[in-house]
């Protein structure tokens, strides 16, 4: 199977959703963005892509973080 990953206009919403998310360790940000994709109407390889974009943006975030507390 291959997996759709930052192939359309919303690729970058996700990946910046989960960058927040793991900035501020929000577990807000993380039920709404899967409550989204359950509930949307989607190939679920296009699905897949979705989660790993987000996946992404977390770590790109938790990173960001934790550099950020190492140096302040």
């Amino acid at each position: 199977m291959k997996w759709l990953i930052f192939e359309d206009k919303y690729s970058l919403v996700h990946a910046l959703l989960g960058f927040l998310a793991g900035i501020g360790d929000s577990v807000a940000i993380t039920l709404l963005f899967v409550g989204y994709q359950l509930a949307e109407k989607e190939k679920e390889r296009r699905k897949l892509g979705d989660f790993i974009e987000y996946g992404v943006g977390f770590a790109a975030g938790y990173v960001f973080r934790l550099i950020s507390h190492i140096y302040m």
